[in-house]
């Protein structure tokens, strides 16, 4: 069976799992929350957001789902649209962008879009929060 022929809450369920291996096999063992996020901070390649009410590995799951946006079946490219216009308002275009793309330039969004960096995280703070 294929990842795509499972229904959704099954592939966040996997990925869940498949994000908590990744972390233990990486962590060596340790059990300490702290370390293993500097650890897989610096490894995988994603931070915690600090001012968001989600534990590290939900952040993790918002986040590569919404990398992933184009290998998402229709109905969760439709909740990250619709997270979008309700969490960014006149700002959803670059929320969109600062969401479902890697390595993007807040700079470059400010001048792009029009949109101070606080704002910018203030609504990708809504964002995780309302997933």
């Amino acid at each position: 069976m294929r990842l795509e022929d499972l229904p959704f809450g099954a592939r966040e369920q996997i990925a869940a799992e498949l994000l908590r291996r990744m972390h233990d096999d990486k962590s060596g063992g340790l059990n300490s929350e702290k370390q293993n996020e500097q650890k897989e901070d610096n490894e995988v390649g994603f931070k915690k957001l600090r001012g968001v009410n989600r534990p590290y590995r939900e952040q993790g799951l918002i986040r590569f789902t919404c990398l992933n946006y184009e290998k998402q079946p229709k109905a969760v490219q439709e909740k990250i649209r619709r997270l979008c216009r309700e969490c960014g308002g006149e700002h959803e275009e670059a929320l969109f962008v600062l969401m479902t793309r890697e390595n993007i330039s807040v700079p470059w969004l400010e001048q792009t879009y029009y949109v101070s960096d606080s704002v910018l995280y203030e609504r990708r703070k809504r964002f995780y929060e309302k997933w």
